[in-house]
């Protein structure tokens, strides 16, 4: 029960902003707003915001932070350990399902304060949301071993959702209804505990090197010969982790492309797939800024340890490691900037401004967070930047969202419906849609702003030191 309860709390309590997502989607919007609003488009649309916000998190990273305790040599010499460990995570599973039980019922019974409970239908949800969980939560431990594990994992989820989509339409509600189906679920843990509990070691998460130094981590693509290196060459590849840019740039060049060349091989299927794939992909785009975030805290961890080896002043340091980061910046750019002109003359459907535009909306949001990211921010310093961000790339600048019918996403599956639903709470908050350029020039004015406390902060105060909680 212990291990259970230290578990839960890790997947939905331990960082500040799990709190704030999980008392906003389970407080407000799930439990008090879509049963209060049951009956209303609205209620549905609190239903996604809330999911989004409680369940988006654990869905993730929650496999992740399974793997980084299932590593601990503690619990490979604790009696039991992994045996506890994998009863709890399967433990948060049925909690979660629990959870849902309890709002589809609370929802239905706003919806008609006399319906009448229809016990095959609940068990099917029940049983749907454990598998659900019990998937997302698996493919997140397998993803976080290694970025060429992540890659497999989108592989069988793309191919998968095909699949399921082409030849089964429909099948998934009417199997989780079956009296067996509760099998399935538990089926893939065993298969998945067999293994789990009979390997020697549990390897950590792949994505950091040791010590928690680095933040995706190239740990194949590692440079081990540095002779011959000048000290400016050599000191930049200590801060990218033994790396250099080129090498990370080809990693994911390697993922990026090869997922690239599924999705528009997925996109030759037919008309409707083909502008699903293009929707998919366009928005995929966005995760550049998030790379460039984890990337530029990884890099800041190790300037500190790098300032008195150097030989450097001060300023120098933070001139050489704000280069490093524009350098890094400036070649991820260049290469999602590829992938967007690759989507951008092979598919039917675009977002709703122009290539400059599009491009612009890549490359100001990475800037903006690697300069944030220099400015040594703490607590809830790390995270009021990311709403900027996501103004910039989600409400205004890729305008995904107002180009199709809702009711034709409605119909297309339930992502498309919560991107949908987000335009129709943000309308009244909205109210006149800025032009994308208003939203440039923010982000440029913030970058400078950035920009000066960095400059004051690495002169005046301690040498910037990224907490642990932002940089994993």
């Amino acid at each position: 029960m212990s291990t259970w309860l230290r578990l839960l709390k890790l997947t939905f309590w331990m960082w500040p902003l799990q709190r704030v997502v999980t008392v906003l989607g389970l407080g407000v919007l799930m439990f008090p707003g879509a049963t209060l609003l049951a009956g209303t488009s609205y209620g549905y649309d609190m239903l996604a915001f809330g999911s989004l916000a409680a369940f988006g998190m654990p869905a993730l990273f929650g496999g992740a932070f399974w793997r980084a305790l299932s590593a601990a040599r503690t619990v490979q010499l604790a009696p039991a350990g992994r045996l506890r460990l994998l009863l709890a995570a399967a433990g948060v599973a049925v909690t979660i399902a629990l959870v849902w039980i309890a709002w589809q019922w609370l929802f239905d019974l706003g919806v008609a304060p006399r319906f009448r409970l229809d016990l095959v239908g609940y068990r099917g949800l029940f049983v749907g949301v454990i598998a659900t969980a019990t998937w997302w939560g698996l493919a997140s431990f397998i993803a976080s071993r290694s970025p060429l594990a992540m890659l497999l994992v989108l592989i069988l989820t793309f191919s998968s959702a095909w699949l399921w989509d082409r030849y089964a339409t429909g099948v998934l509600p009417q199997l989780w209804r079956q009296p067996w189906s509760i099998a399935l679920p538990l089926t893939l843990w065993a298969t998945f505990g067999t293994w789990y509990l009979r390997d020697r070691r549990i390897r950590s998460p792949g994505w950091l090197l040791p010590g928690s130094q680095s933040v995706i981590a190239t740990v194949a693509m590692a440079e081990t010969d540095s002779s011959g290196l000048s000290r400016r060459v050599a000191l930049e590849r200590l801060l990218l982790g033994g790396t250099s840019v080129l090498r990370m740039l080809a990693q994911w060049l390697l993922v990026g492309g090869l997922l690239l060349a599924i999705l528009l091989l997925l996109a030759r299927q037919g008309e409707q797939e083909s502008r699903s794939v293009a929707h998919i992909s366009f928005a995929a785009l966005i995760l550049c800024p998030v790379i460039v975030a984890a990337l530029a805290a990884g890099v800041i961890r190790r300037a500190r340890a790098l300032w008195l080896p150097s030989g450097l002043s001060r300023t120098e340091l933070l001139a050489h490691t704000e280069a490093v980061l524009l350098k890094l910046t400036a070649g991820l750019w260049l290469l999602f900037g590829a992938f967007l002109l690759v989507l951008w003359y092979t598919q039917p459907w675009r977002p709703g401004l122009t290539l400059i535009e599009a491009l612009l909306a890549l490359l100001l949001p990475s800037v903006l967070l690697v300069t944030h990211s220099l400015t040594r921010p703490h607590g809830w310093d790390y995270y009021w930047s990311w709403p900027i961000v996501l103004l910039l790339c989600l409400f205004n600048c890729w305008q995904l969202l107002i180009t199709w019918d809702p009711q034709a996403w409605f119909d297309a599956g339930a992502t498309s419906y919560l991107l949908s639903s987000i335009v129709t709470l943000s309308d009244p908050l909205i109210g006149v849609e800025p032009h994308p350029w208003v939203w440039a020039v923010l982000a440029g004015v913030a970058t400078i702003g950035f920009h000066v406390l960095a400059r004051r902060r690495w002169l005046a105060e301690d040498l910037p030191r990224v907490p642990a909680q932002a940089a994993s």
